[in-house]
């Protein structure tokens, strides 16, 4: 039996890799996002026109619905909230620089580690998961999804710098009330159970650099 699955945000950056993904496998997907400004809501539009492009595009609905209740206020779409398209914007001179929260962390090179992951990587853990939940009859589970290791802003910054080829200029700022030096996600249950792991850093960068190259041309 075909399955039918909802996406909320469907015409977000999470949402519509996953789509795709699930649209290729023969699923039905039921897509619902509002399609407000939290993102650009023209590349959200764009997104969907590539979806009803395809060929798979029968199996496709969406629902133009809101159930956030109202609360997500900021607009990424102006300056980024999320450090990877922030240094993108940097790198393209688009932002002056990265304000680097704090360098006095107990880590390597004092500045905060985190766990990043690809949109693409992100999206197949996802697929990957429902998969083993339909194999198995089960409701649901709990998998954590990362890289399962951290690195540090200098080493993305690095990282980034190395694969583009882009100077990332940055300054130290004040440490943010509540910040943690060091968080990263287990994914040793993800590992075991569903096979998945996620790319190197090194990937991930040559993700970004492909859309500094696109911002470049355009």
């Amino acid at each position: 039996m075909t399955k039918k699955i909802l996406i909320t945000g469907v015409a977000g950056f999470i949402g519509f890799h996953l789509a795709l993904a699930l649209l290729k496998q023969g699923s039905k997907v039921i897509g619902i996002d509002n399609l407000n400004d939290y993102y650009d809501p023209t590349l959200k539009e764009k997104r969907l026109e590539f979806i009803f492009a395809r060929d798979n595009a029968s199996n496709f609905s969406f629902v133009k619905m809101d159930i956030s209740g109202g609360l997500i206020g900021e607009n990424p779409s102006d300056t980024p909230n999320n450090i990877m398209p922030y240094i993108v914007q940097v790198a393209k001179r688009a932002l002056p620089e990265l304000i680097i929260f704090g360098n006095n962390y107990a880590t390597a090179d004092g500045t905060g580690v985190r766990d990043y992951i690809h949109v693409e990587d992100l999206s197949e853990g996802h697929f990957v998961a429902l998969n083993q939940l339909s194999k198995r009859d089960q409701a649901y589970d709990v998998f954590n999804l990362g890289a399962g290791r951290g690195f540090s802003v200098l080493e993305l910054i690095s990282a980034f710098e190395h694969v583009s080829g882009c100077k990332v200029h940055f300054k130290i700022g004040d440490i943010r009330p509540g910040d943690v030096g060091t968080c990263f996600a287990s994914i040793h249950k993800a590992k075991v159970k569903l096979k998945w792991q996620a790319r190197e850093l090194f990937m991930i960068c040559v993700g970004l650099h492909g859309i500094l190259k696109l911002a470049k041309n355009k």
